[in-house]
C-alpha cells in the first residue's frame, strides 16, 4: 500500500474542522455542547414547578450549575385551566383564517421570518444553520419541562375542543410555537443588529416589534 508522506495528526476539537464536516455531523456537534450546558430538576407543591439549569464548564472539574436557575416554570392548577378554555373557545372563530399557518408551523417556523432577513438556503446557509440549531436546542429543553410538569391537553377538558391538527403527546406548557418563535426572531434580530444595516441600527424598536409580533402569531 502507497501511503501519503505528508499525512499528519488531525487537529483536535479545532472549530476550523467544522466547515469540512456535513451539516448533520455539525448538528450533532453543536446539540452535544449546548445539551451538556444545561441541567433539570423538579419541585412538588400544589402542582410541579419545572427548573432549567446552566451549567458551567471549566478547564478542570466536572460542570457547575449556577445558583439561580435559568427557567423556572409552575404549572397552573386544574381551575385556571378551566378559566382558560374560555379564551381557547372564543379563537374558534379564528380557525379558517388560521388554518394555513398552523399546518405550516407542525413543521417548521423560520420561514414566517425570512423574508426579513431575505434568508434562502442559497444564500444564508449559515444563517438557517444556527437557526435550526437554536430551534433543536429549545425543543431539547422544552420537552424536558413539558414532561416534568405534565400540564394537561385542551382537548383532555373538553370533547367539544376539536383541534385543527392532531393532539400531540405531550404535555401543553411550556408552549412550544411560542418559544421556538420567540428564540428563532430574538436570534435573528442580534444577527441583524450587528450587521449594522441602517434600518437596524436604531435602539431595539423594531427587533422588539419583530419579537413581539411573530411569538403572538403563533397559534
Amino acid at each position: 500500500m502507497d501511503f501519503d508522506p505528508d499525512i499528519r495528526p488531525g487537529s483536535p476539537n479545532d472549530t476550523k474542522n467544522l466547515v469540512r464536516l456535513s451539516p448533520d455531523v455539525r448538528a450533532s456537534l453543536f446539540m452535544f455542547e449546548m445539551g451538556t450546558r444545561v441541567a433539570f430538576s423538579e419541585t412538588q407543591g400544589d402542582t410541579a414547578t419545572a427548573n432549567l439549569w446552566r451549567l458551567d464548564t471549566g478547564a478542570e472539574g466536572p460542570p457547575k450549575p449556577h445558583d439561580t436557575p435559568l427557567v423556572s416554570l409552575t404549572a397552573p392548577t386544574i381551575m385556571q385551566f378551566k378559566q382558560q378554555m374560555a379564551y381557547l373557545t372564543a379563537y374558534a372563530d379564528l380557525r379558517a383564517d388560521r388554518a394555513a399557518e398552523i399546518l405550516q408551523q407542525t413543521s417548521m417556523i423560520s420561514p414566517f421570518l425570512a423574508s426579513i432577513a431575505f434568508m434562502d438556503p442559497a444564500r444564508t446557509p449559515y444563517t438557517l444553520e444556527l437557526l435550526s440549531a437554536a430551534l433543536r436546542f429549545t425543543n431539547y429543553c422544552g420537552m424536558r419541562m413539558k414532561y416534568g410538569i405534565a400540564a394537561k391537553r385542551p382537548v383532555e377538558f373538553s370533547p367539544q375542543v376539536q383541534p385543527v391538527i392532531m393532539t400531540p403527546t405531550h404535555g401543553s406548557l411550556p408552549s412550544g410555537h411560542a418559544t421556538e418563535a420567540f428564540i428563532t426572531a430574538r436570534i435573528l434580530w442580534k444577527l441583524l443588529r450587528s450587521s449594522d444595516a441602517k434600518q437596524y441600527r436604531q435602539d431595539g424598536v423594531w427587533g422588539d416589534v419583530h419579537a413581539f409580533g411573530v411569538a403572538h402569531c403563533d397559534k
